[in-house]
């Protein structure tokens, strides 16, 4: 009778989706926000009389939140699909790549932070990166990556079910499987 050995044992499909908790609160702070630019472009807030930097400031911010906003109720609002996919097979952000990222094409996973954001960094070859990197919006995400320090994809947990630490330590044990048994069979499971 044939048995099947892997070093690692056969690791779920992770499915990682938005925090509603999280979301209602980032919704609050943008709503406190909006009202404030709403009182400095018209001048209600008990300082000097404003200038056109307070006026400029103020529509700018008003403009700013309103998206933030909308871009708030229409996550509410769609479906519960998930945010990022993590198999053995590879990790999908449905956020910055429409395709599974293989884990073979992934030369590295580091943890990158920008003062209080903290993001899983992944490094790719650069077969991979001319694949994923065809529209000029991910060229340009890209570009704007390497101009703040950080060379690869980005994924951020600011608003989703799982932090960023766990992410990290979920990718490094997926990639490390990845590589050592990728024909392990998986099974599902939700983390919301």
């Amino acid at each position: 009778m044939l048995r099947k050995t892997y070093a690692y044992p056969p690791l779920p499909d992770v499915e990682i989706g938005y925090s509603l908790v999280r979301l209602v609160g980032w919704a609050g702070v943008f709503v406190l926000m909006l009202v404030l630019c709403t009182c400095i472009a018209l001048g209600i807030l008990p300082h000097k009389p404003g200038d056109t930097a307070h006026l400029y400031v103020g529509y700018g911010g008003i403009i700013l939140f309103a998206v933030a906003i909308w871009k708030s109720i229409r996550i509410f609002m769609s479906p519960r699909a998930p945010v990022i996919v993590v198999s053995r097979h590879g990790i999908r952000d449905s956020r910055t790549s429409h395709g599974l990222i293989p884990w073979h094409s992934v030369e590295a996973i580091s943890l990158w932070q920008s003062r209080a954001n903290k993001s899983v960094l992944l490094k790719l070859s650069p077969a991979a990166e001319a694949q994923l990197y065809t529209t000029r919006t991910m060229r340009f995400v890209a570009w704007s990556n390497r101009l703040l320090g950080g060379d690869g994809i980005m994924i951020g947990t600011t608003a989703l079910t799982m932090d960023t630490d766990e992410l990290f330590d979920l990718c490094r044990t997926y990639h490390e499987a990845a590589l050592r048994s990728p024909q392990a069979g998986v099974d599902l499971v939700q983390y919301r």
